[in-house]
């Protein structure tokens, strides 16, 4: 008997504003993936976090990290607060070149 598989995508999808209310803009953003390749994003994602955090900022990091925010990897807010730029910089250039190796529609 054959049986017949039902493949789904994924959109995740997400603003992003600033912390300053006075300010009118938001940017809105979209990710579709298939529902096969979630898991491996988000665990190449979380590993790329785990393996750039100096072993002497990780506790520190792991007490405020709640949600991933680009803003906060990019301008060293949050959880990245005393993260170095070019470390931060670094998982940003890594995470991009995951959508960049995978054939995401």
């Amino acid at each position: 008997m054959e049986e017949d598989y039902i493949f789904v995508f994924l959109a995740y999808i997400d603003d992003s504003g600033t912390y300053d209310k006075r300010r009118s803009y938001q940017l809105m953003t979209a990710v579709v993936l298939p529902d096969d390749a979630f898991r491996s994003i988000e665990a190449y994602a979380a590993g790329s976090l785990a393996a750039y955090i100096p072993d002497d900022k990780a506790e520190r990091f792991h007490e405020k990290f709640h949600e991933f925010k680009g803003f906060e990897l990019f301008t060293g807010f949050g959880p990245f607060d005393g993260i170095d730029e070019t470390t931060r910089f670094k998982i940003i250039e890594f995470l991009l070149s995951l959508a960049q190796r995978r054939p995401f529609p």
